[in-house]
């Protein structure tokens, strides 16, 4: 605790986070992996939706104008 006064053990209000441990082989090599899950905050999604429904809509009236003006329908 001395060493690593950061470290969860060093601080009681730091909990752990479901951490979790893997351990594989790459290359030869022993990997060991510990992840835990911390929620990242993300922004509103509708307005993103939004955008990219706009933007979809857009791209394909396009590709309609684009279509037309190449090979016309008589």
């Amino acid at each position: 605790m001395l060493r690593e006064p950061q470290s969860s053990l060093a601080h009681s209000d730091l909990t752990l986070k479901e951490a979790k441990v893997t351990l594989s082989r790459y290359g030869g090599q022993a990997n060991i992996c510990i992840s835990h899950n911390v929620p990242l905050p993300l922004p509103d999604i509708d307005p993103v939706i939004r955008l990219i429904e706009h933007t979809l809509d857009i791209m394909y009236m396009e590709k309609s104008q684009l279509l037309e003006n190449l090979a016309p329908i008589s």
